[in-house]
């Protein structure tokens, strides 16, 4: 009940402060005029413009915004984070100044100097690093070993892709896609998984990219499940058919992308009656706010379950509750969504808050889950840490 209320008066204090810190040292400068009457309310206009505007954005109060034109939206949202992360930078120095000025009132450009000019600075590098790192491609490479994989699979290689947010993507797109395929079919995989999010809001948002999309190789073929922004139901429609015909037209677009889409449902790969794999995909499955549209049972009724299987799933807060649950022999689920949190430093990131599985590979016995931070982002044009990958999972046969 208290939930959003108190997180709009946290949030909007938190943005709000680095124009407060500067307004109060404004204030704490004793001059007077209409010029500094004017700075003064400007800074003041401009603390409240931050936190009212990440309040909007928080509790998705300008939702109706997304109707005018969702790439003008884009456009501002990423605009609004150049301009507040570098103030926040300065208001923080400024808060560090009057800290130190408190406490040692004749000595504290020590502080600005040992703790405040070097904190910024390293701020600021972080923040320019952030931005050239956003496209920076890497390729994880992860070796799983099963008993229970059969021989003609031994070896063979999978990538997984996740979480492109095409309409997000700022900068020159296609030849950013076009570097994700060319990496990809450099890897010569034997399956290319892709683990949905595919665009932000609408479906329309990959068109014509798709083309570079559709030119992705696999040897035995490329699989994919939508994610939680593929359904479009985080930004307002008109009604619900639009929503529906948005939700279908995702479908389609998938498809144009060369992608065997699986809904609740799975495929057999068989090579003879000892070497046989099932990939299967379930739809979205998110614990919280996140929408539950995945049928595991169902899916796996499309399967014999004996065989060694991989599951495709967005979301990977699916895997504990879900999937090990259901005691299903599931060999190896890959999954995205989290972004890794777009940052990544010292092996923390804010992801590891809200999920336990956020990035990287897991097991549970026999059982393994593989996370992907993605290939693009969302909102804030950065990646802090580690930039997007491109997942790379080698499987091999172990002794029993």
């Amino acid at each position: 009940m208290y939930v959003k209320p108190l997180l709009a008066i946290f949030v909007f204090l938190l943005t709000a402060l680095p124009s407060a810190t500067a307004l109060w040292r404004l204030c704490k400068k004793g001059m007077s005029g209409l010029g500094i009457m004017l700075q003064k309310l400007l800074v003041l206009v401009v603390a409240i413009f931050f936190g009212a505007f990440m309040v909007a954005l928080e509790l998705h109060a300008i939702d109706w915004l997304w109707r005018l034109n969702e790439t003008v939206v884009y456009r501002v949202v990423a605009l609004f984070y150049a301009i507040f992360l570098p103030w926040a930078v300065y208001g923080g120095f400024n808060l560090i100044d009057l800290i130190g000025e408190k406490i040692k009132p004749q000595k504290h450009w020590l502080l600005r100097r040992n703790v405040g000019l070097p904190l910024m600075l390293i701020c600021c590098l972080m923040l320019i690093g952030g931005f050239f790192n956003r496209h920076h491609l890497v390729v994880e490479r992860v070796e799983v070993e099963s008993s229970r994989l059969p021989e003609r699979f031994d070896g063979a290689k999978i990538v997984v892709l996740s979480d492109v947010h095409f309409g997000t993507l700022v900068g020159n797109k296609s030849d950013y896609l076009r570097s994700v395929v060319d990496r990809v079919n450099a890897l010569q995989p034997d399956f290319v998984f892709f683990v949905g999010d595919l665009v932000n809001v609408y479906a329309n948002e990959v068109l014509g990219p798709h083309t570079i999309l559709e030119t992705m190789e696999a040897k035995v073929g490329k699989y994919a499940v939508m994610g939680n922004h593929d359904y479009g139901g985080y930004f307002p429609f008109d009604n619900e058919t639009e929503l529906k015909a948005n939700e279908e037209r995702m479908r389609e677009m998938y498809e144009a992308c060369g992608f065997h889409l699986l809904e609740n449902e799975g495929v057999t790969i068989a090579y003879d009656k000892d070497n046989i794999i099932n990939v299967v995909g379930i739809e979205n499955w998110g614990t919280g706010r996140f929408p539950k549209y995945g049928d595991l049972d169902a899916a796996m009724s499309s399967v014999d379950s004996a065989s060694y299987t991989i599951l495709l799933s967005h979301d990977p807060t699916a895997w504990r509750p879900l999937i090990l649950a259901s005691g299903y022999p599931i060999d190896l689920t890959v999954s995205g969504h989290t972004h890794g949190g777009q940052v990544i430093l010292f092996g923390l990131s804010p992801a590891m808050k809200e999920f336990e599985f956020w990035n990287g590979l897991y097991c549970e016995g026999e059982q393994y889950i593989y996370v992907s931070r993605g290939i693009g982002y969302t909102i804030v044009p950065m990646r802090i840490g580690k930039g997007p990958e491109i997942s790379l999972i080698q499987l091999y046969k172990s002794e029993k």
